[in-house]
């Protein structure tokens, strides 16, 4: 069984669901006329810290975050995410479900997972 976290200022969040995207501008024919470019969104239980609507609201504040996967204990796979902004926020509450949710997206600098580095040209 899977296990992810968010970390963002020395505090540690579970993570729900995550959804990481990246993807090229291309021409009519499918090849690629861009740089990439990347946003990850995640879901979580609501908590009471002001954190990430604070993070949200404030254009000018980059964090960095690091997303670890776990499997029985053991790290699978670490993103990490160097000057991101949060650029998406939402709560959901869904009643028959009993779960209040937070949503993010976030996008940044770079995103590294030890494999590969992406970087968001627009940000330099």
């Amino acid at each position: 069984m899977y296990v992810v976290t968010l970390k963002i200022d020395d505090m540690e969040f579970i993570l729900n669901r995550v959804n990481f995207y990246v993807a090229r501008k291309s021409d009519k024919n499918g090849r690629p006329i861009s740089e990439s470019a990347w946003t990850v969104n995640i879901n979580m239980d609501t908590t009471d810290e002001s954190l990430f609507t604070e993070w949200m609201v404030d254009e000018n504040k980059k964090k960095d975050v690091s997303i670890k996967f776990y499997e029985g204990g053991d790290t699978k796979k670490e993103w990490q995410f160097a000057k991101a902004y949060c650029v998406g926020f939402q709560e959901n509450f869904v009643a028959d479900a009993g779960v209040m949710e937070t949503q993010l997206i976030i996008s940044g600098t770079t995103v590294d997972n030890g494999n590969a580095t992406i970087t968001n040209n627009w940000m330099t």
